[in-house]
């Protein structure tokens, strides 16, 4: 049985964009003989079509007392990004886990880059986060041939098969 990778994509060639700034993900089915095809492009979670707010990016009444307290937009980014500040109510976890979850039937992402906190989210939903910038079809052939591999050594080992 085959899977299917996601692929951050702003022109369709190559790997070029971080995780969380991608629009739509590439998403291509990989075959048992190792082939691939592009299947789709699919708009990643937490962005709407023509520039309409998602509702990962409406306001929440967190951030109505946000506003309130004075604490700006920047503070409320950064105090997101510094873990032992807490979150402030910006809504970017929300948009990470709609992105996240806009690949759920994807065995791995390649991307230029990503956060560790979204590798870790992505681990937890088994999706492996591959950060390459290169041309699609490297980095896809590498990919397969690092699955490829990593099953015939599972089997050898008399290890579970994977799927």
């Amino acid at each position: 049985m085959g899977y299917k990778i996601a692929v951050a994509t702003s022109d369709g060639v190559h790997v070029d964009l971080h995780f969380g700034r991608t629009e739509f993900f590439t998403i291509y089915q990989v075959n048992e003989d190792g082939s691939y095809v592009q299947l789709e492009k699919r708009r990643a979670g937490g962005v709407s079509p023509e520039g309409e707010v998602s509702p990962a990016e409406r306001k929440s009444p967190r951030d109505e007392e946000s506003s309130a307290r004075g604490v700006s937009a920047g503070e409320i980014n950064t105090a997101c990004e510094n873990e032992r500040r807490g979150c402030a109510g910006c809504g970017k976890s929300r948009r990470k886990d709609e992105r996240i979850e806009s690949i759920r039937d994807c065995r791995c992402v390649l991307c230029a880059r990503c956060g560790a906190g979204t590798e870790r989210e992505l681990g937890k939903r088994n999706i492996t986060a591959f950060t390459v910038e290169k041309r699609i079809d490297e980095a896809l052939e590498k990919i397969i041939r690092y699955y490829a591999n990593n099953q015939k050594r599972r089997g050898m080992a008399g290890g579970l098969r994977l799927i």
